[in-house]
């Protein structure tokens, strides 16, 4: 909703146009109006409008005098001049100003409305640019900092402050599945940011290197007591979205970061978050904490605790990814955590609530454990005749392949590229399946189809070699007596009765006979 302030020595001509903007039935919100431009220098800082109608000539400090006060504070306001003058001079240092538009006095009803449209697209276009750079700029902080270079080199903008909200999704889904409570999420943040949208404020959302969404605010500090409505407007949203978006399969947890005097101040909190989240798993899933709160939470926990927390975080990341044999070395050092650590009630039923994520029911905590281990023991068990079946589906998809293109160039490497696996593995595989080797395999069949076309066509011996898959005649005798115990014209003779094969055929045979006794 576009916010507009109008400024006008005329109370009258102030009335009327707020009276004509009210009518064009357009989303829009009169925020202010002053009488000159002192006042409507005072009033769009505390005010914050998207957008000012203001007359050039007012007592004291005049129209342009004050837009360019008002600049001071709010640079992202747009302004349209409404004035009864229409003197050139006026109009070129207006335009030196940015203005928007300089429109005469009366104005048209319709041309107002195509002003204010116009206004509404030049302040969305000035967030989007504000926003994108504000994102950049957290992006390769965020960036320098997972990689520590360069952080304490980066200079910023003095008088602005900065908030966030941080997410951690719970939850035995993994991302493409994560991906429908994420999108939840992300619209309901979205909506949030863009209402506070307003002269002096920015806004981005981002995945931070953990996973997690985290939104985050750029106010100026000239706003005042804005800034705490905006704070707790953003705090506000997040408890309604992670209530409303969690449920049995995924529970979402945040962290509220407020009042941070830089860039570099807020990503070194969201760095250290990673440090803290943990302690929600016996704190409370499913909750909103302020940085404050959720550090006092930590301080609070045993080391052994502590040590349940981190542990059962590593089960549900063993979980998710299916790395069963580690999962089951977490459950084990779980179990031995959670006997010598006297959890209370509040405590182990948090606990037991994160267990439940990943199917473990509504139990006990050593119930629960118990059919986590036999559940793993199962999915193991079901990842191993999957394992199995994988491994028999690739090794006929390499015999498919082969089946079609032995009468071609091609080896072990060139089956394995196809199949995106590495040659030693598909070979190894191939022979613990097939009992025996690929190669042999493909050998088999390219004598299979020689032996028929000696059989059914006769002809040249270079004809038949490359039917087969060979380019080379001279190997392909060999290989052929290798496989066959005979060469390609005794075989054309022990099954026809007769030498059909060219004299050519003879001669080869003799080299290849030479060849060996040499």
């Amino acid at each position: 909703m576009m916010r507009i302030a109008v400024a006008d020595d005329e109370y009258w001509a102030r009335v009327t146009l707020i009276s004509m903007l009210k009518e064009l039935d357009l989303p829009l919100e009169i925020v202010g109006e002053a009488g000159n431009g002192q006042e409507m220098a005072r009033m769009t800082e505390a005010a914050r409008p998207d957008l000012v109608f203001v007359d050039i000539k007012m007592p004291g400090l005049n129209g342009l005098d004050g837009i360019r006060l008002a600049r001071q504070s709010c640079p992202d306001t747009v302004w349209i001049v409404v004035s009864g003058f229409s003197e050139f001079a006026y109009a070129r240092e207006a335009i030196g100003l940015g203005v928007l538009d300089y429109l005469l006095k009366p104005v048209n009803p319709q041309i107002l409305r195509e002003k204010v449209m116009m206004a509404e697209e030049a302040v969305k276009e000035r967030i989007q640019k504000n926003c994108l750079k504000f994102r950049n700029a957290l992006l390769e902080l965020i960036d320098k900092a997972e990689h520590d270079r360069g952080v304490d080199e980066v200079t910023e903008e003095d008088g602005w402050e900065y908030m966030a909200v941080a997410f951690q999704y719970d939850g035995a889904q993994n991302a493409a599945e994560q991906l429908g409570y994420h999108s939840m999420l992300l619209e309901r943040m979205k909506h949030c940011l863009d209402g506070i949208h307003m002269g002096g404020i920015s806004s981005t959302m981002f995945i931070s290197p953990k996973g997690g969404l985290v939104a985050a605010v750029k106010l100026s500090k000239r706003i005042g007591n804005q800034r705490e409505l905006i704070r707790e407007g953003l705090y506000q949203a997040t408890e309604r979205g992670i209530r409303r978006i969690s449920d049995e399969k995924l529970v979402i947890s945040a962290v509220g970061l407020s009042g941070k005097q830089s860039q570099k101040e807020l990503v070194g909190s969201l760095k250290n978050l990673e440090n803290l989240f943990y302690c929600r798993l016996l704190a409370g899933i499913g909750r909103f904490y302020t940085e404050e709160t959720l550090e006092k939470r930590c301080s609070g926990l045993s080391e052994a605790e502590a040590s349940v927390c981190r542990r059962a975080e590593s089960l549900m990341a063993g979980f998710k990814s299916g790395d069963y044999q580690n999962f089951m070395q977490d459950l084990k050092e779980l179990r031995t955590l959670i006997n010598s650590t006297s959890l209370n009630a509040e405590k182990d039923g948090v606990l037991q609530k994160y267990l439940s994520l990943m199917g473990a029911g509504e139990d006990s905590t050593e119930n629960m454990l118990k059919r986590l281990e036999q559940q793993a023991f199962d999915m193991l068990a079901s990842n191993k005749r999957k394992e199995c079946s994988g491994r028999g589906e690739l090794i006929n998809a390499a015999k498919a392949y082969i089946q079609a293109h032995y009468t071609e160039d091609i080896g072990a490497a060139q089956v394995a590229e196809l199949l995106n696996v590495t040659p030693n593995y598909l070979s190894s595989l191939f022979h613990r399946q097939e009992h025996t080797t690929l190669m042999k395999y493909l050998t088999g069949l390219r004598m299979e189809r020689a032996a028929f076309l000696l059989r059914t066509r006769g002809g040249r011996l270079k004809e038949i070699a490359a039917g087969s898959g060979y380019g080379d005649s001279r190997y392909f005798i060999r290989v052929f007596k290798e496989f066959y115990g005979m060469t390609p014209t005794e075989y054309m003779k022990s099954v026809t009765g007769q030498d059909t094969c060219c004299a050519e055929t003879d001669s080869l045979e003799e080299e290849e006979k030479n060849d060996i006794e040499g």
